[in-house]
């Protein structure tokens, strides 16, 4: 496995048992501590892969995870959005992200 990023609790996971860990590859594998803390119940690659054929500047901090977090917004769509942010600057979002046990 990548050297870890960050690690959270998702907001919304229930029981408040939902753990997600960012590897600096942009894996993020979500836990269901309260189930199997040793398995990931699922893992989703955070960062888009390299497309070939395609211009890339030749720069591994593009592709490298810096950390990642939740919308801050009550009543919209803040704690379902997860964006992720690279070590060159790049932000992905993925919205909705729901755990699998919310």
């Amino acid at each position: 496995m990548s050297p870890v990023a960050k690690i959270d609790w998702h907001p919304w996971g229930e029981n408040g048992s939902t753990l997600l860990v960012m590897t600096v590859d942009g894996k993020l594998r979500e836990y269901e501590v309260s189930l199997d803390p040793d398995e990931p119940r699922r893992t989703l690659d955070m960062v888009p892969e390299k497309q070939q054929g395609a211009f890339s500047a030749i720069d591994d901090a593009e592709r490298e995870v810096a950390s990642f977090t939740f919308g801050k917004g009550k009543a919209d769509w803040g704690p379902l959005t997860l964006y992720t942010l690279t070590k060159s600057g790049d932000v992905y979002a993925i919205c909705p992200y729901l755990p699998e046990y919310a």
